[in-house]
C-alpha cells in the first residue's frame, strides 16, 4: 500500500507523474549501488584490523636463559622481554623453565614495544616432544613492576657521590649509580644468609662507596641476571634512605639502603 502511494500517478499531470517514479528509481539505484561498497569498506576495515593485530604477534623458539618473577629471556627473540601473566601448568615458578627449550607466541603493544606478552608456551620434554605449559587467560593481570623507558628518565645519576659526604645522596628519593654488584654470604644461626651491595664507581673506575640493596623488584633482578655477562652497569634505585651511621660507614664505606628496580648499560 505504501509503495503504491509512493508511485501513484492518479489525477496528476504527465510531468508530475514522472517525478515520483524517477525519485523512487534513483533511491533504488543508490541502495543497490552503494550497498556493496559499504560492505566492501567494512570488510577492508576488518582485514586491516586483523593485519594490525597479526603485525604485533611474534613467535619464538629457543632456550630460556633467564626467568625471574613474570619475566623470561629467550636470546633468539631479539629485542623483547617475555612477560608471562599467569601460572605455568606445572604449578612451579617460572624460574623452573631456565635452561629449557621452549617455543610459543605472544603480542606486543606500541606503548610497551620491548615487552612481548606470552599467549602460549610449550616446553620440549626429555623425549623431544613439545608439551603445552602455558596458555594466557582472558583476564589482564598487568605488567608487574616493569619500568618503562619514560619512567627510567626519572632516575637521574647521583653525581659526585662518595661515602664520607652524605649530602650527595640525602634528600634524594630515587636515582641511578654506576658500579658492580657484590654478593656476600654469611652464616647466621647455622644458616647461610646472602646479601647484596653495589660498589659505586666513578668515571675512572675508583670506588666511591657502597649501596646496601635491601630488595630487588622482579624486573630489577631479572635485568641484573640478564646483563650477567657485564661486570659493570647502571643500577636504578628507589627508596633511597636510611643513611648508615658514620661509625660504621667510615669502616665499611656503606652509604645508604635502597631498592634496585632496574639495571642497564646506560
Amino acid at each position: 500500500m505504501v509503495l503504491r502511494r509512493l508511485i501513484s500517478t492518479d489525477g496528476k499531470s504527465e510531468k508530475r507523474k514522472i517525478i515520483p517514479i524517477f525519485g523512487f528509481s534513483l533511491f533504488v539505484f543508490l541502495l543497490i549501488g552503494l550497498g556493496p561498497i559499504a560492505c566492501q569498506k567494512k570488510a577492508e576495515e576488518g582485514s586491516q584490523e586483523k593485519a594490525e593485530v597479526e603485525k604485533n604477534v611474534r613467535e619464538f623458539e629457543g632456550n630460556v636463559k633467564v626467568a625471574v618473577g613474570k619475566f623470561m629471556f629467550v636470546p633468539s627473540l631479539q629485542g623483547f622481554d617475555i612477560l608471562v601473566q599467569g601460572q605455568i601448568n606445572s604449578g612451579e615458578e617460572l624460574t623452573s623453565l631456565e635452561g629449557k627449550e621452549v617455543r610459543g607466541k605472544g603480542k606486543f603493544s606500541p606503548d610497551k614495544p620491548s615487552i612481548l606478552v606470552a599467549e602460549t608456551i610449550e616446553v620440549k620434554n626429555e623425549t623431544g616432544e613439545w608439551v603445552e605449559t602455558y596458555t594466557k587467560g582472558e583476564k589482564e593481570v598487568g605488567y608487574g613492576n616493569y619500568l618503562s623507558l619514560s619512567e627510567r628518565e626519572n632516575y637521574p645519576p647521583l653525581e659526585n657521590i662518595v661515602y664520607n659526604e652524605k649530602r650527595t645522596w640525602e634528600d634524594v628519593e630515587k636515582g641511578k649509580v654506576f658500579g658492580k654488584l657484590k654478593k656476600t654470604t654469611e652464616t647466621q644461626d647455622e644458616k647461610e644468609v646472602t646479601s647484596y651491595s653495589i660498589v659505586v664507581l666513578d668515571e675512572e673506575g675508583n670506588e666511591k662507596g657502597k649501596v646496601i640493596v635491601d630488595n630487588f623488584t622482579d624486573y630489577g633482578l631479572y635485568y641484573v641476571k640478564k646483563l650477567g655477562l657485564f661486570n659493570k652497569m647502571w643500577f636504578y634505585l628507589n627508596d633511597i634512605g636510611e643513611t648508615v651511621d658514620w661509625s660504621v660507614r667510615r669502616q665499611t664505606e656503606e652509604m645508604f639502603h635502597a631498592e634496585c628496580v632496574f639495571a642497564g648499560l646506560y
